[in-house]
């Protein structure tokens, strides 16, 4: 009896457990998610000042296009991702693209009541 007992709360905490490390997981994958963009927006934004070792635009919009809009992220974590999007347009010369990511950043900032210009 003890030993199915023992078996019984083992299944418990294995149950306990695996809800703790999905949760682990989430935030690992939120947190690396985050760090891509910043890393993403910041070489974008140094792109052209002849840094040795600097990898081209056109790599840096392939490794955002394997991430999806960050809507789970923190605020500077979104303006990144769109102003990197933003930039990315402008080197393309994709003004449609452009603006398309542009309303959605003035969607993002008029939805906050404490952004909004009054």
């Amino acid at each position: 009896m003890l030993e199915v007992l023992f078996m019984e709360d083992h299944k418990n905490i294995d149950t306990l457990l695996q809800g703790h490390l999905d949760q682990v997981e989430a935030t690992v994958k939120e947190f690396q998610q985050g760090a891509s963009i910043n890393r993403i927006y910041h070489a974008l934004y140094r792109y052209g000042l002849r840094r040795k070792g600097q990898r081209s635009w056109e790599e840096l919009e392939e490794e955002l296009q394997k991430i999806s809009f960050p809507k789970q992220l923190d605020l500077i974590s979104r303006f990144r991702y769109l102003s990197a999007k933003i930039k990315i347009a402008a080197l393309r010369k994709d003004h449609h693209e452009f603006l398309k990511w542009a309303e959605k950043g003035y969607d993002i900032f008029t939805k906050k009541e404490e952004y909004r210009h009054k």
